[in-house]
């Protein structure tokens, strides 16, 4: 099975956040990962969900980051770049492009 995959289920939940301002990215991802749920979904429902995917991927490398509710080719090729061009182990975009 997909580590990624297999990560989720461990953690049984993924948060699904809509992020209004990209600084309150960062003090998100660390609360998530100091409440042992280091997972987050960001949504693509406000103009700083790009801004703050690569926040949260750069800057918290334990946090798993995915990509949701994107509704254009743009958004999906945004999503997987930041995502993807981290580290493909940590991208569900990546999982979703190749299955």
């Amino acid at each position: 099975m997909n580590k990624i995959l297999e990560r989720i289920g461990e953690l049984g939940i993924v948060p699904v956040v809509k992020i209004e301002k990209a600084e309150d990215a960062l003090p998100l991802g660390r609360a998530l990962i100091d409440g042992d749920l280091p997972i987050a979904e960001i949504t693509f429902r406000t103009s700083t969900a790009e801004e703050s995917i690569e926040i949260l991927t750069k800057d918290l490398p334990k946090l798993l980051v995915g990509a949701g509710r994107i509704l254009t080719v743009e958004q999906a090729k945004k999503g997987i770049y930041l995502i993807g061009n981290i580290d493909p182990v940590r991208s569900f975009s990546k999982v979703i492009q190749i299955e």
